[in-house]
């Protein structure tokens, strides 16, 4: 196994902290410590800021899109992260909707604030959720992107706008066929 397929089924990273570790990070801590979100939306390019997180491997990719339980355990840091974000998801037979949640007024003030370190982290999600097996996912989370920053264009840079849409490019794509 890899760092990354090994911290998802339960190994600590090069801190010591586990996977349910970090799942227990409260707001704060979410926004204020940056060396976490490389382990849990892991992509192909080596981290710029975290020199010290693995990257993905090929074969990860191959595991996680064959082993529901790492895929289980990536949505659920999806998940926390949205939440971290105000915002909320319903998986269902139907389909996915990532839409705000109950006390995304309040959260998208840390955010939405036009250039903030958040964005890196929202590409990196997109990425690391479309690479590993969970596309219909990343595209969902797009698309709600899309439609806050329709309503708040001014809380957001069109640069990360770019990165987003390149994140999911393929997706989108594949939608319209």
């Amino acid at each position: 196994m890899s760092a990354i397929t090994d911290f998802y089924s339960g190994k600590p990273d090069h801190t010591g902290r586990s996977l349910e570790d970090i799942w227990k990070y409260n707001n704060r801590e979410l926004e204020h410590t940056h060396d976490y979100i490389q382990w849990l939306f892991p992509i192909l390019e080596p981290a710029y800021f975290n020199r010290s997180s693995p990257k993905l491997l090929i074969s990860d990719i191959s595991k996680f899109k064959n082993d529901k339980k790492l895929r289980h355990n990536l949505l659920i840091s999806f998940l926390i992260m949205l939440d971290f974000y105000g915002l909320s998801c319903d998986l269902n037979d139907s389909g996915i909707l990532v839409y705000k949640g109950d006390d995304y007024q309040d959260r998208k003030e840390n955010w939405q604030t036009g250039k903030n370190h958040n964005f890196l982290r929202i590409t990196r999600i997109l990425t690391s959720l479309k690479l590993l097996g969970c596309e219909k996912v990343s595209l969902a989370f797009y698309k709600c992107l899309i439609k806050l920053v329709e309503e708040n264009p001014i809380g957001f840079n069109f640069t990360s706008l770019e990165y987003w849409k390149d994140a999911v490019k393929e997706l989108l794509l594949d939608a319209v066929d």
